[in-house]
């Protein structure tokens, strides 16, 4: 009886590490830094407001590895702000797919997925 509850206190003790580095994982897998720049050597982007309504919207889907800590596909800022003369919103959003892939991916290969809005706006 004794050697029993030895080997149920192990695999409690297993089941609570493992449940603890599985929450530790989800708490920090969004922890990852987006930089952007203009592509345009000389200007800046400009960004506009959110009260300013654009007429243009484009989706650019974002994948990761290790629950979003490390991106995979490489985003080029040229298809993210095609054009000087026009202001830009973007914003980093997860789709109900995304969410999906997520999920799915997330539990067997630690891939997710996020999607990228970017607004065109007229100046």
């Amino acid at each position: 009886m004794l050697q029993t509850n030895k080997q149920t206190t192990k695999k409690v003790f297993l089941l609570g590490r493992l449940v603890t580095l599985f929450l530790a994982t989800g708490l920090l897998s969004n922890c990852v830094t987006h930089q952007f720049q203009s592509p345009y050597s000389e200007d800046g982007i400009q960004l506009a407001g959110w009260e300013k309504q654009c007429q243009t919207e484009r989706t650019f889907s974002q994948w990761y590895l290790f629950w979003g800590s490390y991106p995979i596909n490489k985003m080029d800022e040229k298809e993210f702000f095609p054009s000087k003369a026009k202001s830009y919103k973007f914003a980093l959003k997860t789709t109900w797919l995304d969410g999906l892939i997520s999920t799915l991916g997330g539990i067997s290969i630690s891939v997710t997925r996020k999607t990228w809005v970017i607004s065109e706006c007229t100046n």
